[in-house]
């Protein structure tokens, strides 16, 4: 049976081969002499490990990597060297993208189409997107990087989707919010990729320009602890930019965790952005850092420091104050806001939305759990209603489910009773 130990990596094996019948069996021929940990190790740097020699198989079922020679041998040059560039995208791509990034014309498309290597998926809700098979694009990068084209390869798909993505920033905050999340959704694999080679390259400025539309849609989505990864590693590449360290603080508030990290991080990025007069910059770091301390019950600081954003945001017209719920960002609103704050902390009631936490002011560097006392910034209504309506779908649910099931039982009961 299969152990806890190795479902993992038996699920990431079948990732990289996508399921392909005669790879997962060439795959588990080396159960004997290989754990599946390292078995996916190996598939994920080469199909070279998709082999048996034992001489029980066909000739045409040895190797995977023969199998795909056949392919390879029966391809024009042009041919070859699309389905090679094709090979660059992760989770397919859009006909725009197979041209500007692999040079693709319709025609070499369709050749690939009706030679199996490369698949149309369509779908009524986005733009048609071309594909590869996951082995066929673990072959066919190989020949990128025996030619040295492989980096740069990486670095237009790279400069493709990241400015793809901070272009939806503006929509992101806006009535359009629903369809830039569509379409970024599909692109995700793609995005996480060039990210992923920003960071190798320590490319800050292009990393600075994707973080806030990345951050947004990552929001919007509930996926705070794929964001803090995401923008951990970008800041460790890139200590000295202000929109990773204001992005990843923003994280950690959504997560409820790091306050000292956090606090940390957006002291230094407002040093930073008012130095070079990024009121933007500035204000974020402010804001975000208020609603760390407010969600600490330390009122009095956290509304210096949410006034002082505001104030900032609002000399600067960001479109960003008319799309995020702030505390305090309605003017007719913002004394009784923190005059309800302040009394509250003077109290030692720490209360937040009415919830009562008597211990007052709760340290910054205390678990998660003990700081789960108030609100914290909303860069997006999304990002806390959707949660929020989910869970709240669950429970209705499950209510349901139940009442149901006492409704069946009574009946059972008053139906057999003699």
């Amino acid at each position: 049976s299969l152990s806890v130990v190795a479902e993992p990596f038996v699920i990431r094996i079948c990732q990289l081969v996508e399921g392909h019948p005669l790879a997962l069996e060439l795959a588990a021929s080396w159960v004997d002499a290989l754990s599946c940990r390292e078995i996916a190790q190996e598939i994920a740097t080469s199909l070279a490990l998709l082999r048996d020699d034992s001489g029980q198989r066909p000739l045409r079922h040895v190797s995977i990597e023969q199998i795909m020679q056949q392919s390879w041998a029966r391809l024009t040059d042009d041919e070859r060297a699309i389905l090679n560039r094709m090979a660059l995208f992760a989770g397919g791509c859009t006909r725009e993208a197979a041209q500007q990034v692999a040079g693709a014309t319709l025609p070499l498309l369709k050749s690939l189409i009706n030679r199996s290597l490369l698949r149309l998926e369509v779908s009524h809700q986005q733009a048609a997107r071309y594909g590869l098979h996951e082995l066929v694009r673990h072959f066919a990068l190989t020949p990128l990087a025996d030619e040295g084209e492989l980096e740069n390869g990486r670095s237009q798909h790279a400069h493709y989707y990241l400015p793809f993505l901070a272009e939806q920033e503006a929509n992101l905050m806006k009535a359009h919010m629903v369809a830039a999340m569509e379409k970024i959704q599909p692109e995700m694999d793609n995005i996480e990729l060039a990210w992923q080679w920003a960071i190798d390259q320590k490319q800050c400025a292009l990393l600075a320009q994707t973080a806030p539309a990345l951050t947004g849609f990552l929001q919007n989505n509930g996926r705070f602890a794929i964001g803090q990864q995401l923008l951990k590693a970008a800041h460790t590449a890139c200590p000295e930019t202000p929109q990773l360290k204001n992005r990843l603080a923003a994280m950690l508030n959504m997560l409820g965790v790091e306050a000292v990290l956090s606090i940390q991080l957006t002291t230094e990025a407002f040093t930073q952005a008012t130095a070079v007069h990024d009121k933007r910059e500035a204000a974020y770091a402010c804001l975000t850092h208020g609603a760390t301390l407010r969600r600490s019950s330390h009122f009095t600081a956290a509304w210096d420091k949410l006034e002082t954003g505001l104030s900032l945001l609002s000399a600067n017209d960001d479109p960003w104050l008319q799309f995020a719920q702030f505390p305090g960002h309605r003017p007719d609103r913002q004394a009784e806001d923190r005059g309800k704050d302040v009394a509250n902390e003077e109290q030692g009631t720490g209360k937040l939305h009415h919830k009562k936490h008597k211990q007052g002011p709760v340290p910054l560097h205390a678990p998660a759990r003990s700081r789960r006392s108030g609100s914290i910034i909303i860069l997006s209504a999304a990002a806390l209603s959707l949660p929020a309506v989910a869970a709240a779908v669950v429970v209705i649910t499950v209510i349901a489910i139940i009442v149901a099931a006492i409704i069946v039982i009574i009946t059972a009961i008053v139906l057999l009773a003699p």
